[in-house]
């Protein structure tokens, strides 16, 4: 009832049988070898293993471009992962610094809004910004006497920085000064114009309708 003895018992029966054949052979001269230069006939052509190798090709190509697709698909959902690991860590730190704000500005309501109303970073609130000057990053000396040429001819041409804030602010005697004062829709002599602005010459030139009936007129 074992097939696996059984086919055991078929194999070693014809490899008997073709051993005594082949002494047989050898010992009536006769040849049973087929020789080396010979080739048989195929019992398929060759243009149907020629189908068959397409074939295999095709499926082999077509395999390769599903787990392309697949490596495709799973970057791309890393990726998506990577972005929303990113975006939810840009929200927390928003979320804190908003919070650190709000905290500061509790604090300064609760002094009576004293001390420097610019700086949150003196509380301890906020990011500080590094105070390390831009040479001291580059590895360079910093000072009047290090500025290069360039510098020197830009900060001669268009100043050397400093502090600009508030520098439009008025103060009291600004304030009170009316010399450059200039009321719109007034001359010189007090009379208005035309527009609120300054009355331009009237021009002389006729429009194009009436050019059109002089000419007509001529003719």
């Amino acid at each position: 009832d074992d097939d696996l003895q059984r086919e055991l018992a078929f194999y070693k029966q014809a490899l008997v049988a073709a051993q005594v054949a082949a002494k047989n052979f050898e010992e009536k001269g006769v040849q049973w070898k087929r020789p080396e230069d010979y080739f048989a006939e195929m019992v398929k052509s060759d243009a149907h293993m020629d189908r068959v190798r397409k074939k295999l090709i095709e499926e082999r190509s077509q395999m390769e471009a599903v787990e392309q697709a697949k490596k495709a698909r799973e970057n791309r959902r890393y990726a998506k992962q990577v972005e929303a690991e990113r975006r939810k860590e840009k929200a927390q730190t928003k979320k804190k610094e908003v919070e650190k704000v709000t905290k500061w500005r509790q604090q300064r309501k609760r002094n009576g809004y004293a001390g420097d109303a610019d700086l949150p970073e003196a509380a301890g609130l906020g990011n500080k910004r590094s105070k390390t000057p831009m040479g001291a990053i580059r590895g360079t000396p910093t000072g009047a006497g290090n500025k290069s040429k360039k510098r020197q001819h830009k900060d001669a041409k268009f100043g050397f920085g400093g502090p600009k804030r508030r520098m439009k602010q008025n103060d009291a005697n600004s304030a009170a000064d009316v010399s450059g004062y200039k009321p719109a829709g007034f001359d010189k002599k007090g009379l208005k114009t035309r527009n609120g602005g300054v009355q331009k010459k009237q021009n002389s030139r006729p429009g194009k309708a009436k050019r059109q009936q002089n000419r007509n007129r001529r003719t």
